[in-house]
């Protein structure tokens, strides 16, 4: 298959001088290094842990009209100074 890619000069370069060390394409190296590269498993990303304050077994659902309350309500207090 055919496309066009977009590499930084430094590493077209690297891939160019490679190739010619080994006797073969840019195309193949960047084949290879795609392979290379793929056939390593992704990590999974480390669970997202929340830090809280206080009982942990409470629970608080907030809606985005209730922040929207909130910052209304502080305005509201702030102006009336």
């Amino acid at each position: 298959m055919r496309s066009t890619l977009i590499l930084d000069d430094h590493l077209f370069k690297k891939a160019r001088q490679r190739a010619a060390s080994l006797g073969t394409t840019v195309s193949e190296v960047v084949n290879q290094a795609l392979r290379e590269t793929f056939s390593r498993p992704v990590p999974k990303p480390a669970k997202f842990k929340m830090v809280t304050f206080g009982d942990a077994t409470l629970t608080q659902r907030h809606e985005p009209a209730d922040f929207a309350e909130a910052v209304e309500d502080d305005d509201v207090h702030s102006l009336a100074r």
